[in-house]
């Protein structure tokens, strides 16, 4: 019952929690755990082929939006298309589109995760990147 009153008082903090309950159920193959107040997955995914899995790392702290981190991948660091200074993948461009807590990431971020994979291994074949792109002026 304590639960119940912790959930009332701190909504945001509920929705944040609760988020691991979703990725587990849509993502099981996904480890997902608390550490430090920040939410982390890991796992693998392969939104091409079985052949093609895709190490990734998540994080989430509460009061900021998730970042993925594509690991053990040397092609990644070739790429300098949608990837952030420090390694994490430019999933969504900000000023068109904001994070906030009534966001899902096993909705949102995951599946981004999966395409932005897919746009990249085109990339690397073809030279393009094969999804709209937002204007980006300088770096990010």
């Amino acid at each position: 019952m304590e639960y119940k009153r912790f959930f009332k008082k701190n909504n945001n903090q509920a929705n944040f929690f609760l988020q691991r309950e979703k990725i587990k159920k849509f993502f099981p193959e996904m480890d997902v755990f608390f550490k430090n107040n920040e939410l982390f997955c890991r796992g693998y995914i392969s939104p091409i082929t079985e052949e093609h899995k895709y190490k990734l790392v998540l994080k989430y702290k509460i009061n900021s939006s998730p970042k993925v981190w594509i690991t053990g991948n040397n092609d990644i660091k070739k790429c300098k298309k949608h990837i952030y200074k420090d390694g994490s993948l430019c999933l969504y461009y900000p000023r068109e589109w904001k994070w906030s807590l009534s966001c899902n990431v096993h909705e949102t971020i995951l599946p981004w995760t999966a395409e932005w994979i897919v746009c990249f291994e085109y990339w690397k074949r073809y030279g393009k990147w094969c999804a709209p792109e937002s204007p980006h002026s300088g770096s990010k």
